[in-house]
């Protein structure tokens, strides 16, 4: 249950409107354990620790990086050149000598599995690995004589179909593909020379070709509610929502800062809110419920002086926030808004600006605000409307939540399942209050 005590904070002054963001920036580097600066990609395991890949692997304790390549743990047999990586379970997988090798995370053992099937003297096989959302594995491998793209499934240790993408435009000098799967298994791809994004399923049939709105992107990213983002080397151009057949411009397009750099990479949170990463340490974040966009590259350079651009970015299950970058890995622990602010604008309900006198919590975390003449309600995700509870407006004051209706100040019962007054409620008319039970006391 949420602290009542900061949203009366919150709530209580009308021309109060507070926004500020506070981040604890560290940076490891070979001093805290990395085997080397260079960080490829970054992980996570279903125990929480966390994995880098630079010269080899290396697992995250909460304090200090231990290093896994075979000089220095003969006991473990790991990559010790391992770029990409993907980890399912137990094990983290990643493509070595056309081999798909599995490398046990609790037991330390490989486990290879041969592509040689799906390949001939025509096809190559880069170091791309992808993870479908069916908590599989899919592997790009290319056919340059036909432009095709052959992307082979992996799950419960083996290989499962292949889907054949014909007259794809391919680099074949990077085997550059981007590749990015859906919560219903729909893979979208694109090279960097289309000018469209592929939606295909599973079995590889067509669902959908959306035009791009120019060229130049440099990756694709779906966000956690299936929205499908473009980003280009200095600008967020694009943003295709959920269930739509064009893209449309995204709130951050042409944003003058983001202008100004080099992006790398960004990362859209459940909540809407967006981390970019980018050149010369620049570091950006867009809270999405304020429009506000808040710069936090003078911080990093405080603990990273030389010039270094800030790459990959992951989220882990806690909320820390991880940048790769070729001189080591930058750890974000965010704390979010000091204060959330609710009702500060003119709002009609309240005949101008609302003042507001009670507060109370239900169960569910629920906050309940009274004002002159009605009484708000802000559920526990901090969403609140505009429109008042009470059908008719009077004067609540103060108000309490007991056996699930708000007790009002003047005598009165809400009922919030109803959502109707009832009787009278026989107290006097005046402030009303209980005493905090023994757990709200600790």
């Amino acid at each position: 249950m949420r602290k009542l005590s900061l949203h009366i904070l919150l709530l209580a002054s009308t021309v109060l409107c507070s926004y500020g963001q506070k981040v604890d920036l560290k940076f490891h580097t070979t001093n805290e354990g990395l085997s080397n600066n260079r960080i490829w990609d970054i992980n996570q395991d279903a125990q929480g620790f966390i994995w880098t890949s630079s010269d080899g692997l290396n697992r995250f304790d909460g304090k200090r990086f231990l290093n896994y390549t075979n000089h220095l743990n003969p006991i473990f047999d790991p990559l010790d050149k391992t770029p990409l990586f993907q980890i399912i379970g137990d094990n983290l997988y990643s493509i070595r000598n056309n081999e798909l090798v599995g490398f046990n995370l609790t037991n330390g053992i490989n486990k290879k599995y041969p592509l040689d099937e799906f390949l001939d003297e025509n096809t190559f096989i880069g170091t791309q690995l992808f993870k479908s959302s069916n908590h599989g594995l899919i592997i790009p491998i290319f056919h340059p004589n036909e432009n095709d793209i052959i992307l082979v499934f992996f799950k419960n240790n083996k290989f499962q179909q292949t889907i054949r993408i014909s007259n794809a435009v391919i680099d074949f000098n990077s085997l550059e593909f981007i590749l990015t799967s859906d919560k219903s298994g729909a893979l979208f791809y694109f090279h960097k020379n289309e000018e469209k994004i592929i939606k295909i399923d599973e079995q590889g049939d067509l669902i959908q070709e959306i035009p791009l709105l120019s060229k130049g992107v440099r990756t694709i990213k779906l966000s956690p509610t299936g929205d499908l983002l473009l980003i280009y080397r200095d600008n967020i151009n694009a943003i295709l929502k959920n269930g739509d057949a064009a893209f449309q411009l995204h709130p951050l397009t042409n944003n003058d800062k983001i202008n100004s750099f080099g992006l790398y990479d960004i990362l859209t949170l459940e909540n809407g809110d967006i981390w970019i990463s980018g050149e010369d340490r620049n570091l950006l974040f867009y809270e999405h419920k304020t429009g506000k966009l808040f710069d936090f590259q003078q911080e990093v350079k405080k603990i990273i002086p030389n010039r270094v651009n800030l790459q990959k970015l992951f989220q882990d299950e806690t909320g820390t926030i991880w940048v790769s970058t070729l001189m080591g890995i930058l750890q974000i622990n965010f704390q979010g808004n000091w204060f959330d602010s609710y009702f500060t604008n003119s709002i009609d309900a309240c005949g101008g600006s609302c003042s507001f006198r009670g507060f109370t919590e239900d169960d569910l975390g629920n906050i309940y605000a009274s004002f002159y003449s009605n009484i708000f309600k802000i559920n526990s995700k901090g969403e609140a409307s505009t429109l008042p509870i009470l059908p008719n407006a009077h004067d609540p004051f103060d108000i309490l939540f007991k056996n699930e209706n708000l007790l009002l100040n003047n005598g009165h019962i809400f009922d919030l399942s109803k959502k109707e007054e009832l009787n009278p409620y026989q107290v006097n008319h005046c402030l009303l209050y209980t005493s905090p039970s023994p757990r709200d006391r600790g």
